[in-house]
């Protein structure tokens, strides 16, 4: 796990219908397919393991920060400039599985001048066929968010 905290275990009151969201766990604590994904997407992160990154992503993917989009097919370079300078670490608080939209909470810690700074964000990400075809960011502290 990276670092997630699993809410609401008791899932006999799950929706069932399409876009109600719950939180992704199940009475047993067993990872939904979508946690899964976000877990590994971070892991990729935080390791700076940019083909790990880029294999749970679809092919023509779309990736927001803020108003920044990444253009398409930049995705790979895009990660790999953000490797390559001050990278944040992610932890993921918790996912809201609400089947082909998930939402992540985490937090971001990073070192700017010896200073360790810290701040919230949400992901929200679109998945087709298991993979994210787009993802939209949310940054505590930003205009956008």
């Amino acid at each position: 796990m990276v670092g997630t905290d699993r809410v609401g275990a008791d899932r006999s009151a799950v929706p069932e219908g399409p876009g109600d969201a719950v939180d992704a766990s199940t009475s047993a604590g067993t990872p939904t397919p979508a946690e899964a994904l976000v877990e590994r997407h971070v892991s990729a992160f935080n390791a700076k393991d940019l083909d790990a990154l880029l294999a749970d992503f679809t092919e023509d993917a779309r990736w927001v920060t803020g108003d920044y989009a990444v253009p398409a097919g930049g995705l790979r370079d895009f990660f790999g400039q953000a490797m390559s300078a001050v990278l944040p670490t992610l932890t993921v608080v918790r996912v809201i599985d609400g089947g082909e939209s998930v939402v992540a909470e985490m937090t971001e810690e990073w070192t700017y001048e010896g200073v360790v700074k810290s701040a919230a964000l949400l992901a929200v990400f679109d998945l087709e066929e298991g993979r994210i075809a787009r993802a939209k960011i949310y940054r505590e502290g930003s205009a956008d968010a």
